[in-house]
């Protein structure tokens, strides 16, 4: 708990190397990364939301300093002793990163919109790119696979901490597997704009393909129901049934062929999103929708009752 500790730290265990060795070591470079952790605080804090040198700099003092003061009260007591060693020589080079960072702030992050800038073009329609619509992609793989190991995951400590049997590889698949990716896929099908939850993150919407007379509002262009679960089971819905299956079989040929199959499946749609139009891919051609930027759409106006007059006589 000694400032500037760490000099003497270097002096002494670096005595005798090459200035090479020196800036290899690790008690050098233990320094020089603390410093680095911090750097992109200082750039964030100055750079995008545009505050002060100062501001970036005592920012990154008190970020440091939560996380020392976390480490020596051992999570703010949560545990009986400090459950990692706090060192004021690194909130010292924390801070150092975020100074520094803030410094060098307008040389790399000159051309970065500010946050008021963003938020001013927020609400723009932009065009729907491969990249974009790939992006959203991701996006659902990810949250189906995310909410399948949480499944899985949970399923796995129940078992081990109440000792109950457990149950046949098919029902294991159905319930950390079937059920959790089709909520992630079906629920966001039926609510809403109908877009999945990856497209919803990059500002994709769903629409009818001729759509309505624009005086009709924003649910003109709502695809229908059944367009929707096509849309949503065609593709993601495929993968999450054949990850069912998988997961429920043993292995074998049939195991492998059908995950072949899949893989063939999601490359063609990853394949379709580049000719297809505005990139709307397979399974939008294959429910006959259209695929736009959200904030094209109207939003939704909900009509309010009129007052009556206090002159008008009650009927």
């Amino acid at each position: 708990m000694v400032p500037f500790h760490f000099l003497q730290d270097i002096r002494t265990q670096t005595a005798g190397l090459s200035t090479t060795g020196m800036l290899t070591s690790r008690v050098t470079l233990q320094v020089v990364f603390n410093v680095v952790l911090f750097l992109p605080w200082g750039m964030l804090v100055r750079g995008f939301f545009k505050r002060s040198w100062l501001t970036a700099t005592v920012t990154g003092f008190l970020g440091s300093l939560l996380i020392e003061s976390s480490q020596y009260t051992g999570l703010w007591f949560l545990y009986p002793c400090a459950y990692r060693l706090a060192d004021v020589d690194d909130l010292i080079a924390n801070t150092t990163g975020a100074l520094i960072g803030a410094v060098v702030a307008p040389l790399f992050l000159a051309w970065m919109p500010s946050s008021a800038e963003l938020a001013a073009t927020r609400r723009v329609p932009r065009p729907v790119t491969v990249w974009r619509r790939w992006f959203a992609m991701l996006l659902d793989w990810l949250g189906i696979g995310v909410v399948t190991l949480a499944a899985s995951t949970a399923a796995a400590m129940l078992f081990h901490v109440t000792g109950w049997q457990r149950p046949s590889a098919g029902i294991q698949g159905t319930t950390t597997v079937l059920l959790p990716g089709l909520l992630w896929v079906l629920v966001p099908a039926v609510t809403g704009t109908r877009a999945s939850a990856g497209q919803k993150a990059v500002w994709l919407a769903p629409v009818r393909r001729t759509p309505h007379a624009a005086v009709e509002g924003s649910g003109s262009r709502r695809l229908p129901l059944w367009r929707s679960l096509v849309r949503a089971l065609s593709v993601a819905g495929v993968y999450v049934a054949v990850r069912a299956e998988a997961a429920a079989a043993a292995e074998g040929i049939g195991t492998a062929v059908l995950t072949l199959a899949l893989g063939l499946w999601i490359l063609a749609a990853l394949i379709a999103v580049i000719p297809t139009r505005n990139h709307r891919g397979l399974s939008y051609a294959l429910a006959g929708a259209e695929l736009v930027d959200a904030r094209e759409l109207p939003e939704p106006t909900s009509p309010r009752p009129r007052r009556r007059s206090r002159s008008q006589p009650l009927p």
